[in-house]
C-alpha cells in the first residue's frame, strides 16, 4: 500500500507497506527537464555513497521517517 506524504514541484515523499506490513518510505525525483549536472547534484545529497538506489537511482528507501523527512526538507530547501 502506498500512502503519499508529501509532494513538491520535482519530489515525493510516499510511506509504503511490504508485505509482512513494515512501513517504509521512499522519496521520488521527477525529472523534468533537468541536466544530467542537476541529478548528480541531487545524488551527492541523498547518497553520497551511492548505497541506497545504486549509481543511477531516482528514489530512495528508508526504514525510519525522521531521516526521510529530513532529507526531504534538504532537497526541498536547495530545489524549491
Amino acid at each position: 500500500m502506498k500512502k503519499v506524504l508529501n509532494k513538491s514541484r520535482w519530489f515525493k515523499l510516499t510511506q509504503e507497506t511490504n508485505r509482512n506490513g513494515r512501513k517504509f518510505y521512499r522519496i521520488s525525483v521527477f525529472n523534468f527537464g533537468w541536466g544530467i549536472k542537476t541529478i548528480e547534484s541531487i545524488r551527492d545529497l541523498v547518497d553520497p555513497l551511492r548505497n541506497k538506489s545504486g549509481r543511477d537511482g531516482w528514489d530512495w528507501k528508508y526504514s525510519n521517517r525522521k531521516d526521510a523527512e529530513q532529507v526531504y526538507v534538504m532537497l526541498l530547501i536547495r530545489w524549491p
